[in-house]
């Protein structure tokens, strides 16, 4: 009995040629032995190959070939971590460390191929993830989602080395554990910082109001005590800058003021002293609330506000002067200019209020 070596089909007596295929029959006879053998390891090869495998979204594909070996890693894997645990008596902060290896180990030792295409398909849910966050402009898009993503992507990409698809699936699972946690770490570190800093400046508002209100009813009368100075005359220094001398109603100086420009000239401001040079206060001008109230704040030596001047027009105008304040809006003197007799004598007299 003899057999088409081509397809296999059985080949009548004497044909020329295969009737299912057309082959000659005298180039393809094998004997019935070799043709069942054909036959049989066909379909083998068949029942072996099983369905095909699709592509890696979305498929529950087999793996076989390397089951031992992604079983083996796993397991030993999962003996030295549990076995360091157990001889270093590690706490549970040590546990919570070593858990993303631990769930890492155990895919590979289970090697169920569900769950191992549950991870691959992971890939598509994040790149769908980075691709809705791009668009947005927000801070914790700019500053977490997209960083996120981009690293579990790149993840993703440095795994792809791993053939097994067992081991890669535990690799994967274990660094995206560990990434995920360190953003989600430093987000938390961020926020921290963030409170914090807002309570500590609630904090010093708090005592800044809680000081300013014991202040107020200091009624000081400024950087200078405004009830001895009765005289103000500027003077020229010995390299032409310019100061201020003050005496009291004997004509006797009291107090001094000089033009201060602070660290690197950022802190323009006058400074007060004494007779014996001793300071006294200082002087800083002051826009107000946008600009519409200028005027000049006064501290005393030690940085503490006791009083403000603001310029005043008087009645129509015609009454211009300065009035000194205390720290609650009290006026207790003022300021005119005077030319002094035919004007070769200018200078500031000042008068307190005595209500």
């Amino acid at each position: 009995m003899a057999f088409c070596e081509n397809c296999g089909t059985q080949l009548l007596e004497a044909a020329a040629f295969c009737a299912n295929c057309g082959k000659p029959s005298g180039e393809s006879t094998m004997s019935g032995g070799r043709a069942e053998n054909t036959r049989a390891s066909a379909d083998q090869d068949s029942s072996s190959a099983g369905p095909a495998v699709e592509s890696h979204f979305g498929r529950t594909p087999t793996f076989e070939s390397s089951l031992p070996i992604a079983r083996i890693v796993g397991g030993v894997t999962l003996i030295v971590i549990l076995a360091l645990a157990y001889f270093l008596s590690a706490g549970s902060a040590v546990l919570l460390f070593l858990l993303p290896i631990l769930v890492g180990a155990v895919l590979p030792v289970l090697s169920l191929d569900p769950v191992t295409n549950k991870v691959e398909s992971l890939e598509l849910w994040i790149q769908r993830r980075r691709d809705k966050v791009r668009g947005k402009e927000g801070k914790f898009a700019r500053f977490f989602s997209r960083p996120l993503y981009a690293g579990c992507l790149w993840i993703y990409r440095i795994t792809e080395k791993i053939r097994e698809p067992h081991l890669r699936a535990g690799a994967r699972i274990a660094t995206l554990l560990y990434f995920v946690w360190i953003m989600i770490a430093l987000l938390m570190t961020v926020v921290y910082v963030v409170v914090a800093l807002v309570f500590v400046a609630l904090i010093f508002w708090l005592i800044s109001a809680i000081w300013g209100s014991s202040d107020r009813g200091r009624s000081s009368t400024g950087g200078m005590a405004w009830s001895r100075i009765k005289t103000s005359r500027v003077r020229e220094g010995v390299v032409g800058d310019n100061y201020v001398e003050h005496y009291d109603e004997k004509g006797h100086k009291v107090a001094e003021t000089r033009k201060q420009d602070g660290f690197l000239g950022l802190d323009p401001h006058l400074e007060h002293v004494d007779a014996s040079g001793k300071k006294i206060g200082e002087s800083r001008e002051d826009e107000g609330f946008l600009g519409l109230d200028p005027h000049t704040v006064h501290v005393d030596a030690g940085g503490m506000k006791v009083g403000e001047t603001r310029e005043k027009d008087g009645l129509l105008g015609l009454d211009p002067h300065d009035s000194h304040t205390d720290t609650d809006g009290k006026e207790v003197a003022t300021s005119r200019r005077q030319n002094g007799f035919l004007g070769f004598d200018p200078h500031t007299e000042h008068s307190q209020n005595k209500d």
